[in-house]
């Protein structure tokens, strides 16, 4: 059948413009709920730092990377998403690294400050995030000793359960609500103390503070040199993938740094996990009497301590990479 003809629905619109109805755009019923606020624009926009910008542009920018990136993944956070708590730890974990990057060209006591919120908000996110690496790569390398070790996994479940409740507290607390006007309002306006072009100097620096931790190590070290290696990697990383995108040209070496930086913290990150899993499982047998679970933990101990073994030995290799790598990076910058 046919619709109505459009003419005869001239008056009925003139009837209810009449009574005060207005042309307007559809808009969610969840957006009309929400107010103004829901249908406003960001708080924050991603930045795009060139080749010419100031060394200002590039702190403002990994600020406001940080912030967008902790805040987009606060909400999954809560729900129990455990890739989205993942994301949010480093996204503060970064937001430290590069407060302590640019250090030289930001107020102290202003950095000081942020960076000791986000160390508060950090703890908390990685007090559930370590025990869901540890949960995973256990189930993995123990899937074959199943259920004798379901006293291990029930004893970090309820370490979890009560590590994520103190986390959804910190969540729902004053002092986070602070952190993220603070991050945003330091998004907007850094408090900045030089415009001098010393990004390239900051890079260097970076790089030089992990060779001369990573250089000395050797196969007799303990495993927290290697994980005090490990930070500086990460360090030397954010700092160049923050910097690299206003070195123009010069920034391909910087981005090859930076790869090869990643990739030995992955190798450290490995040595590590192991170091956390043989040391929980060492004290979870000590405290237990079940011996099937005793043998079983004993297995799994020494599973994680090849693997140690195996990661300590990767060491060397991974190291000469990054090098390579940071000798032709401060050659260029």
């Amino acid at each position: 059948s046919r619709g109505p003809d459009s003419d005869a629905l001239v008056p009925v619109a003139d009837r209810l413009r009449r009574s005060g109805a207005v042309l307007a755009e559809p808009m969610p019923k969840v957006v009309r709920a929400m107010g103004p606020r829901a249908a406003a624009p960001p708080d924050l926009a991603t930045m795009r730092v060139q080749p010419a910008d100031s060394a200002g542009v590039v702190v403002q920018a990994a600020i406001v990377a940080g912030a967008i990136r902790l805040t987009q993944h606060d909400p999954w956070t809560r729900r129990g998403d455990a890739e989205a708590l993942h994301q949010m730890r480093v996204a503060a974990r970064r937001l430290r690294s590069d407060l302590r990057t640019f250090a030289p060209l930001v107020d102290a006591a202003w950095a000081h400050d942020l960076s000791d919120e986000l160390s508060w908000l950090g703890e908390r996110l990685g007090a559930v995030r370590d025990l869901d690496v540890q949960v995973a790569g256990l189930e993995k390398v123990g899937a074959d000793l199943r259920p004798d070790l379901d006293p291990l996994f029930e004893q970090l479940g309820v370490q979890r359960e009560a590590a994520r409740s103190v986390l959804l507290e910190a969540l729902r607390s004053e002092r986070y609500t602070a952190l993220l006007d603070s991050l945003v309002d330091a998004a907007r306006q850094p408090r900045l103390t030089a415009a001098a072009e010393a990004l390239t100097s900051l890079l260097y620096r970076a790089w030089r503070r992990l060779e001369r931790r990573a250089a000395v190590i050797t196969a007799d070290d303990p495993d927290e040199r290697y994980h005090a290696v490990r930070v500086l990697a990460k360090r030397a990383r954010y700092a160049a993938e923050a910097i690299s995108p206003a070195l123009g040209a010069r920034g391909k070496q910087a981005r090859a740094f930076a790869s090869r930086a990643a990739a030995l913290q992955d190798q450290l990150g490995l040595l590590q996990d192991a170091v956390i899993a043989a040391d929980l499982i060492r004290r979870a047998a000590e405290a237990s009497r079940k011996p099937r679970f005793t043998m079983a933990a004993g297995r799994l101990y020494e599973r994680e301590q090849l693997a140690r073994e195996r990661a300590r030995a990767r060491y060397p290799e991974a190291w000469r990479r990054v090098a390579g790598s940071g000798e032709r990076l401060s050659r260029d910058v």
